[in-house]
């Protein structure tokens, strides 16, 4: 794995701490999306230089642009390409062979994605491991190069209407082997105010 990619690792596992999930409306719920985007957002932008949808070929964009607060982004390519997906639904249905593509395709030193995945209920880790198995395969079919792809698996394996909790797993994308790098647990606080 790519120098870059442990140094980003060592720092998710250090101080990435996103903030309890907007309960909706009707307090029940958990979404994620909008509340730990705009927190990676900022979590970035404290560590690195960052360009948020940098924009590439054929009116797409990429989530992220990240360079090492020592490089300059003028310089030539990109440290990592970063894509991003809370919603286990569109990680299992789209990512593999969509949005995950561009950190592949993009002129960066190295790629990385950061996805939710599920294993709660009924399904198991079904969801989970067909995710997972779709990175790989397609990490294979569409690599152009050497560069170093990592992932960051965010599995949901408990939710409940008065708890949510999450197990967090980084593994190279040349190897199946998973570490797991974090445990994050939001118990329902009927005080707190969330906002979507």
């Amino acid at each position: 794995m790519d120098s870059i990619l442990k140094e980003f690792l060592g720092m998710f596992r250090a101080s990435f701490e996103p903030p309890d999930p907007y309960r909706g409306q009707s307090g029940t719920n958990w979404f994620v999306s909008k509340v730990w985007s705009d927190y990676m957002k900022k979590w970035l932008q404290r560590h690195y230089s960052v360009k948020f949808e940098y924009p590439l070929k054929q009116r797409r964009r990429l989530d992220a642009a990240i360079w090492s607060k020592t490089e300059n982004q003028k310089q030539g390519k990109m440290d990592i390409a970063l894509e991003w997906e809370w919603d286990n639904n569109k990680v299992a249905r789209d990512f593999p062979c969509g949005d995950f593509r561009k950190c592949l395709e993009v002129d960066a030193r190295c790629g990385l994605v950061i996805v939710q995945t599920r294993t709660d209920g009924k399904r198991g880790s079904t969801q989970s491991d067909e995710t997972v198995s779709g990175l790989f395969q397609h990490c294979k079919k569409y690599r152009r190069d050497s560069r170093s792809v990592a992932l960051i698996e965010i599995q949901r394996v408990l939710h409940q209407k008065e708890r949510i909790e999450f197990v967090i797993f980084s593994q190279d994308l040349d190897t199946p082997t998973k570490h797991e790098i974090g445990r994050w647990s939001y118990p329902f606080k009927p005080s707190s105010k969330n906002v979507g």
